[in-house]
This record gives structure tokens, C-alpha cells and sequence, in this order.
């Protein structure tokens, strides 16, 4: 009898033993960890020596027109954007028509200074200021506050895709009150909806972003919605453009 109880008494302990023993639970990844991630992609994406962007818009604004206001619509050609890298030196360059004129803005940073050259002022040059890594990426993505989004990652075939949606809309207006005012005009921007979506290829690499967004507008008595999509490609990676720093 003695025996049996030990016995009894052993199961009963491994029993609890395994019982204690709590099953390792993922933790879910937070907004603010894919919003780190897609920083980390985009940072990548200056190692590259050259590659290409394709830039559409269908955007609508509220802006000034003398004492009152008039909506002002983005061009709705696509804009080419070229990157050349040679070390810290950039050649950057944006050809669009405007109109019924193929136009371009080149940018160069070249020996800790900047340079641009205009279509319109054929060889001549300007210096500027800024931030060589501004060149590179110009992009929808912004610096957001991810408490007020939704946030997935999704596979999409062989790539990746970020999608950040605002879902706290008035909430993030309460905050963030003059995001989208135009002081000057005495415009106030209020968000609807907001989204950004971030595909990247299987090499780490951006290949695609979006905004959607849809901004009210109030001025005095008139209140309207505007809509605005961008749409950025990036492609031709470390293949060499053309661009050069020949005038400099």
C-alpha cells in the first residue's frame, strides 16, 4: 500500500510539474515596432548607388487666391525621378511635363554643397541648402504617431506590404489640431481618413508607396472634402543613370 501511494504521490507531482509549466506566448508587434521597421527599410534604401522613382498624383488643395481661396490640383503627369550616388556625392533629377513642356530639376550635392539647374535657366546653377539624404527619399511616408493608427504586415506574394491606416481620426485632429491649417489663409484642415501603404520586395528593398487621404476644409462658412492620392514606384536599382556632375 505504501508503494502505491508513493507511486500516486510521484504522478501527482509531475502532474503539477507540467501544469506549472507556461506555454510561451508571442508577444504581438506593436505600431510603433513596424513603423520602426519600415524607418529601417527606408534608411536602406540609401545604400543603393542609383535607382529610379515614378511619382503620380491626383491630389486636390485648398490654398490662397488673394483675399479668399481656390482649390489647387496637382499635375497629373508622372514625374521621373533618377539617383546617382558616387560616395557622398548625389545627382538627383526630375523631368515632368508641365503643360505642353518637357520640364526638368536637377540637383546636385557634390564636395559638401548643393547645386541645382533649371530647364527654364539652361546652365545655370544655384546653391542651396539642405540634407543630402532628403534627395534620395522624398517620399508619402511621414513621420506619424502610431498611437492613433492601424497598423498590419502581410505577405503579398514574394514581398511584403505595411499598411498604416489612421483609425482615430478626430482624435488625432484633437491633438494634432494644426497638421493641415493654412494659418495664412485662415484655413482649417481637418483629417477624414488617412493611409499609407509600404510594399517591399524580398530583398529588403522599397518597391511601392501610397497615400490616400481625404482632408476637410473649412474657411469662414465653407466647409469641403478633398481627396488626395500619391503614388511612388521604385525600380531600376544600382542600374546607372545618366546623370552626371559634368558643370560642377
Amino acid at each position: 500500500m505504501k508503494k502505491r501511494w508513493m507511486i500516486a504521490l510521484s504522478l501527482l507531482l509531475m502532474l503539477s510539474a507540467c501544469g506549472g509549466e507556461e506555454a510561451e506566448v508571442e508577444t504581438p508587434t506593436t505600431n510603433l515596432e513596424y513603423y520602426e521597421e519600415v524607418e529601417k527599410l527606408e534608411a536602406k534604401m540609401y545604400t543603393l548607388d542609383s535607382f529610379k522613382i515614378r511619382k503620380t498624383e491626383d491630389s486636390e488643395t485648398l490654398v490662397c487666391d488673394g483675399e479668399g481661396t481656390k482649390v489647387k490640383v496637382a499635375n497629373p503627369n508622372p514625374a521621373e525621378y533618377e539617383v546617382n550616388k558616387d560616395g557622398d556625392d548625389i545627382a538627383y533629377r526630375m523631368v515632368q511635363k508641365v503643360e505642353d513642356q518637357i520640364q526638368y530639376h536637377t540637383i546636385y550635392y557634390k564636395n559638401k554643397g548643393f547645386y541645382q539647374e533649371f530647364s527654364q535657366m539652361s546652365g545655370q546653377v544655384d546653391t542651396i541648402s539642405g540634407n543630402n539624404d532628403a534627395l534620395i527619399m522624398n517620399t508619402v511616408f511621414k513621420e506619424i504617431d502610431t498611437n492613433y493608427y492601424k497598423v498590419t504586415k502581410e505577405e503579398d506574394g514574394e514581398n511584403t506590404k505595411y499598411t498604416f491606416t489612421l483609425d482615430k481620426a478626430k482624435k488625432y485632429n484633437e491633438k494634432y489640431p494644426d497638421d493641415r491649417d493654412n494659418k495664412v489663409c485662415n484655413i482649417v484642415g481637418d483629417y477624414v481618413n488617412q493611409k499609407f501603404e509600404i510594399t517591399v520586395n524580398k530583398d529588403g528593398y522599397i518597391i511601392d508607396e501610397r497615400l490616400e487621404e481625404t482632408i476637410k476644409y473649412t474657411s469662414g462658412e465653407t466647409v469641403q472634402e478633398r481627396t488626395n492620392v500619391v503614388h511612388y514606384e521604385f525600380y531600376d536599382f544600382n542600374v546607372p543613370n545618366e546623370i552626371n556632375f559634368y558643370f560642377i
